[in-house]
């Protein structure tokens, strides 16, 4: 699906794998707006219902 967040580690797509894990999904009324990393986290910036909905999802160790 288009406007789909995918993530997978760089070791193991270096290594051949595909298997990527869907971070966001958009649907009917909730869209990706933006991400970044903060504090070693990747924050996604989500828009549900036109409302702002910040979420961290991932931690760099």
């Amino acid at each position: 699906m288009s406007d789909t967040a995918i993530v997978i580690s760089l070791p193991v797509f270096l290594a051949g794998s595909r298997q990527f894990e869907i971070l966001f999904e958009p649907g009917p009324r909730r869209a990706l707006q933006s991400f970044f990393w903060s504090a070693g986290k990747l924050v996604l910036c989500i828009l549900d219902e036109l409302r702002p909905d910040l979420r961290d999802l991932l931690a760099i160790r």
